[in-house]
């Protein structure tokens, strides 16, 4: 599994100035090629390096090495749309490989600059992956964020060896409450609506403003609310993939493949399904539990928050309020929430051929023709 780790770089006032010397020249040769690119419909590496390496080596005097680096980055943009040509901002990301960047003993970096070689001290915030430096992939990017450069290096991480288990640990994801599992913890999505309110009433003012100040401000909030997103993310999916590596069980998911195009909602609650990143949030759950060794499952999401978990009796009357679940036939009452997560966990049980449905169970599955068949994967 390939994973990116992110460290800070400590540089002094020359260091800084110097880097980011680098880095401006490095994309002005990048805004160079692309607009040569795209004029010249030239999209191929080895036809562009041909065409450009020295002219961007003489009017850049870029290393040769980093030269290279520039025609990667431009090719790379151009591969995904080669109908709008691509601009670069001064202080984006320089692209370094194993050539031009080389990591030393005691967490020390040494990279290639206008002016030679650099060795820079880096510190990461995890250390639990740094022992993976040896495996990197690909191309470290350096990055100017905030007044400070960092390094990011893909690494690969290996996959743990799954935990064998027939337990699963259901989780319901929604807009309302953000998660819900079958052990009955509700991760309540009530402080994200407050920041979002909050942050659309500031928008919509700025909007109206017009000035250039206000697009500034909206920029900047634009990011703070994303940084907010990723973190509450962050803190979901550890804490889920915490409790199913301690307690030796599955993670099951509902499968929401094409969920968009299968459903009409309002535009309201369209809106609201929109604006919180749930895809972010299913790819760090997935993520952390392959690295943990937790296996992750999925499974069909019909009727989830209108089946008895108790029971197996599916109805859309089961379901009296957002939060209230009240089975018709057996009477359990339950949070809406925790019952669907009980019931996408069980059907993901490989420990009984029927879940959801106990031995004492009144009548069969086929006693009502809007039961849902709640099986195994």
């Amino acid at each position: 599994m390939l994973l990116t780790l992110k460290g800070k770089a400590h540089v002094n006032k020359q260091q800084k100035d110097e880097l980011l010397r680098t880095m401006e020249r490095f994309n002005a040769a990048c805004n160079f090629l692309s607009v040569n690119i795209y004029m010249n419909k030239i999209f191929s590496k080895y036809e562009a390096q041909r065409a450009y390496y020295y002219r961007i080596r003489d009017e850049f005097c870029l290393p040769a090495q980093m030269t290279v680096e520039t025609l990667s980055k431009v090719c790379d943009i151009y591969k995904r749309d080669k109908k709008i040509m691509c601009q670069f901002k001064p202080h984006g990301a320089v692209f370094y490989d194993h050539r031009s960047l080389s990591l030393r003993q005691n967490a020390i970096v040494s990279l290639s600059t206008l002016n030679g070689r650099m060795k820079i001290p880096i510190s990461f915030g995890n250390q639990k992956d740094t022992k993976y430096l040896s495996t990197r992939h690909g191309a470290t990017q350096l990055l100017y964020q905030k007044n400070e450069f960092y390094l990011a290096f893909t690494i690969e991480v290996p996959d743990n060896a799954n935990i064998k288990t027939s337990r699963a640990l259901g989780v319901d994801l929604g807009i309302i409450n953000l998660a819900a599992d079958s052990d009955g913890n509700v991760y309540s999505g009530e402080e994200c609506r407050v920041i979002r309110a909050r942050y659309d009433s500031l928008r919509s003012r700025l909007q109206k403003c017009g000035t250039k100040s206000a697009k500034k401000h909206l920029r900047n909030i634009s990011k703070k609310e994303a940084y907010f997103k990723r973190n509450m993310n962050h803190r979901i999916s550890k804490n889920l993939v915490t409790l199913a590596e301690g307690t030796e069980r599955a993670i099951v998911l509902e499968d929401l493949t094409g969920i968009r195009s299968r459903l009409t909602v309002s535009r309201a609650l369209r809106d609201n399904g929109s604006r919180w990143s749930f895809r972010q949030l299913r790819h760090f759950i997935e993520y952390k539990a392959i690295r943990n060794g937790v296996q992750i499952r999925h499974v069909n999401p019909r009727d989830t928050s209108r089946t008895c978990s108790v029971c197996g009796y599916s109805d859309r009357g089961n379901r009296k309020s957002r939060n209230d679940f009240r089975c018709l036939r057996c009477g359990h009452q339950e949070h809406a929430d925790i019952n669907a997560a009980k019931v996408i966990g069980a059907r993901a049980d490989i420990s009984q051929p029927i879940v959801v449905r106990p031995n004492n169970a009144i009548g069969s599955w086929n006693d009502n023709p809007t039961c849902v068949y709640i099986g195994s994967l």
